[in-house]
């Protein structure tokens, strides 16, 4: 059986080739291989591409987190940044976005003071002037008795003109105590209901995230006014021109009062 020769000058030819395609391969390969390592650990990382589903099925990317993004501008750069929950800019604590709402209040304090609680005083206190006015007519009523037929002739007219003069003088000191005690009650009323109009406002607030709520009235609610003054007063109280309706927090703050709002 014939048996080749073995050319050792051709084999190291076929070595020398050998070992010079091995070194261009790791040339390529080991490069691509550290490259899929840095990918590998970046995905990892704090900043990366996140990949998730909403609520109607969309596949949407979010790219994140991360502690600050840095825009550039002709003043310089920018930074925007998480700031208790908002976005920030800057170093002072107005730079920063703030999120909002609007309560309608007058609907919101007639009701409150329309409630038991509140119409519950003002009987009260009714009851004890008209308990009060009862009894001045009463006197009143009296007098015109014991002096009834007395004239200017009469030897009885000047003590009659004197007690019907002194009791006509206190039941107009007692009108003018009732106006102040009523326009007390009425004061501290609407103060207190406005206490409890913004507890309830924050309370909201909180379980909304809002950080600011304005009064205002809707612009689609009619003036209901034929004077000049009260129009413009009317204008001064609407604050928003046009506004989203998802800043109206009207309802959820009269659910937190467990009042009905009136029908509109």
């Amino acid at each position: 059986m014939r048996q080749d020769r073995v050319d050792p000058n051709r084999e190291r030819e076929d070595t020398k080739e050998l070992a010079h395609t091995m070194n261009k391969y790791s040339q390529i390969v080991i490069p691509v291989l550290i490259v899929m390592l840095m990918v590998g650990a970046f995905v990892g990382s704090p900043m990366e591409v996140q990949s998730h589903a909403d609520q109607d099925g969309q596949e949407n990317q979010k790219l994140g987190p991360a502690e600050s993004l840095l825009l550039t501008g002709e003043e310089g750069m920018l930074s925007i940044r998480d700031v208790d929950g908002r976005i920030g800019w800057g170093e002072e604590p107005t730079s920063r976005t703030w999120s909002i709402g609007a309560a309608h209040i007058t609907d919101i304090l007639k009701a409150l003071l329309d409630s038991d609680r509140y119409a519950e005083e003002r009987d009260n206190l009714k009851d004890e002037l008209q308990e009060q006015d009862a009894e001045y007519r009463q006197r009143y009523d009296q007098l015109q008795s014991d002096y009834e037929g007395v004239n200017e002739d009469s030897p009885e007219f000047a003590e009659a003109q004197q007690a019907f003069s002194q009791l006509m003088e206190e039941i107009q000191k007692w009108r003018e105590g009732t106006a102040k005690l009523q326009n007390k009650m009425q004061a501290e009323q609407l103060e207190r209901a406005y206490r409890d109009l913004v507890a309830a406002v924050d309370v909201v607030s909180e379980r909304q995230g809002i950080d600011v709520v304005f009064r205002f009235i809707p612009t689609s609610e009619q003036f209901e006014t034929e004077l000049a003054e009260q129009a413009v007063d009317a204008i001064r109280m609407r604050p928003f021109l046009k506004y989203p309706d998802t800043i109206d927090i009207t309802d959820q703050v009269f659910q937190e009062l467990s009042l009905q709002r009136p029908e509109e």
